[in-house]
């Protein structure tokens, strides 16, 4: 009977300790969990905010192209009414 006893309190033991293994492995499993889901969190906002800033740059660039070629006809305009007003000029004389 005490042998029985003593090999229960043994497997007793033995069952609280694999439990209490269980219960640490579960909560650095969660921790780490918490980790990589922190991370990842930092990493989608990061990516958020670079291609919000990537769409105003873009559209930056698409507004100073539309000027710069704005701007390009206009010059070309007045570079040949001054050609045709010279010409003019010329065949007069």
């Amino acid at each position: 009977m005490e042998e029985k006893i003593k090999r229960l309190r043994k497997e007793r033991d033995q069952l609280n300790q694999e439990r209490a293994c269980a219960l640490e492995s579960e909560h650095k499993v969660g921790e780490e969990l918490k980790t990589r889901s922190r991370k990842l969190a930092g990493r989608t906002r990061f990516l958020y905010c670079h291609s919000m800033l990537l769409t105003l740059r873009f559209i930056f660039y698409l507004e100073l192209v539309t000027v710069l070629k704005a701007n390009a006809k206009k010059h070309v305009e007045d570079l040949v009414k001054d050609r045709d007003s010279w010409k003019t000029n010329c065949i007069k004389l």
